[in-house]
């Protein structure tokens, strides 16, 4: 992808980019900037507080147009095998966009040392995230199935959530591959409470709205539990964090009794979505990722497994149009993407670093519910039962997402 200078409008400062196009040309069509403008206030619900600020967003704005027109011609000429677009996330500076983050790795602390949190600086003893089994490739990648779809087999994977501009990516991906895995183990559907690790889980190293780290978030739910979102409603997409933790044990729906960290290679990752579920991954977030609208992505500067960013949680993979991708569930809603999910290259070179952080826990349920036939000890199915429930809830599941009707083509 080609980026101009005007992507520097992300991290410069404004006065420095000045618009003056008064037309575009997006997706093949000839727009009036001007009247381009007003639709994606409305369709983004956007209120500016002051004619000098819808001045100042319309510029950067303005500017983003013209970078999404450029890389779609050139993804109508072959040169590029995703698409971008006008998403309400257009009109946002750089550190802005970091509020839709929150994927903090920690760094290995020394037994004791000072930490800054709110404001505060504390002394404290920390302990160190427990050390947890490595999950490896066992199985030749020919050997397992061709492609996979875990939201086309109900009960597995949530609704898309947004998370506002509360930096809990780490809290969704965690609670999602909580929930999976509960599925799994009862037969029964579930929402985990967000929240509950937003407000909760500092002593585990996370930093609620700040962000946090997905193998602490389950470090948390190990050592007290997790109530469901019922009993902890979710509040962090409107105000973050609630201000105090209200955690009840009594009301803990779940125990984690570890993790499996899986091993930083494709084809270990692969075996585990295929087996054993959706996972939590991190990537490494750049700007066309953050426009992205759809196809197979593969950023020319998300490369990095060193700076790993923002978690999701991995639902399947495939192929299209002899592209090998991973699918993936975003926390930005269903206006982001492929309504919430996307398409990332796959036996890329880790593309994102896709494979770099993933994980999935093992749990045991605190109420008393019917575990499903499909379940195992290990929370693993065979690949036969993964590629043939795959195929029979393929239509039912997405008979009503027209975006997503093009992956599940290829997935099943």
């Amino acid at each position: 992808m080609a980026l101009t200078g005007r992507w520097l409008c992300w991290c410069a400062p404004l006065l420095l980019c000045l618009a003056t196009a008064t037309a575009a040309v997006v997706d093949g069509q000839s727009w009036n900037t001007a009247d381009r403008w007003l639709s994606f206030k409305t369709r983004c619900h956007k209120i500016y507080s002051s004619q000098s600020e819808d001045d100042r967003r319309h510029t950067l704005w303005e500017m983003r147009i013209s970078d999404i027109s450029r890389h779609n011609s050139e993804h109508a000429d072959g040169k590029h095998h995703f698409t971008l677009a006008d998403n309400c996330f257009a009109d946002l500076t750089e550190e802005e966009m970091q509020l839709k983050f929150g994927f903090l790795k920690p760094p290995p602390p020394p037994p004791s040392y000072r930490r800054r949190r709110r404001g505060i600086v504390e002394d404290e003893l920390l302990p160190l995230l427990p050390v947890m089994p490595t999950y490896r490739n066992t199985i030749p990648v020919d050997q397992l199935p061709v492609s996979v779809n875990w939201t086309s087999m109900p009960g597995w994977v949530g609704a898309v959530v947004d998370q506002g501009n509360c930096g809990s990516c780490w809290a969704v991906s965690a609670t999602a591959a909580l929930e999976a895995q509960y599925f799994n183990l009862t037969g029964s559907t579930i929402t985990l409470s967000r929240q509950n690790l937003i407000d909760c889980a500092f002593s585990q190293g996370n930093y609620g709205c700040l962000g946090g780290f997905t193998h602490a978030a389950l470090w948390y739910v190990k050592e007290k539990g997790i109530e469901a979102i019922d009993n902890y409603p979710d509040i962090s997409d409107q105000t973050g964090w609630s201000g105090t933790c209200q955690y009840r044990e009594s009301l803990s729906v779940l125990n984690v009794t570890g993790w499996q960290l899986i091993d930083s290679t494709e084809a270990a990752l692969q075996q585990a979505v295929a087996l054993v579920g959706p996972v939590a991954v991190a990537v490494h977030v750049d700007q066309s990722f953050v426009l992205y609208s759809g196809g197979v992505y593969s950023g020319y500067f998300c490369t990095s497994s060193e700076r790993l960013n923002h978690a999701l949680l991995l639902v399947g993979y495939g192929v299209t149009n002899d592209r090998p991708y991973w699918l993936l569930r975003n926390s930005w809603g269903e206006s982001w993407g492929m309504n919430g999910y996307m398409m990332l290259a796959r036996n890329a070179d880790n593309m994102c670093g896709v494979a770099s952080e993933g994980v999935f826990p093992v749990i045991t349920a605190n109420r008393a519910t019917s575990p499903s036939s499909s379940s195992s000890p290990s929370g693993v199915q065979t690949a036969t039962t993964t590629t043939t429930t795959t195929t029979t809830h393929h239509r039912r599941r997405h008979s009503h997402h027209s975006k997503m009707s093009t992956v599940s083509q290829n997935i099943v």
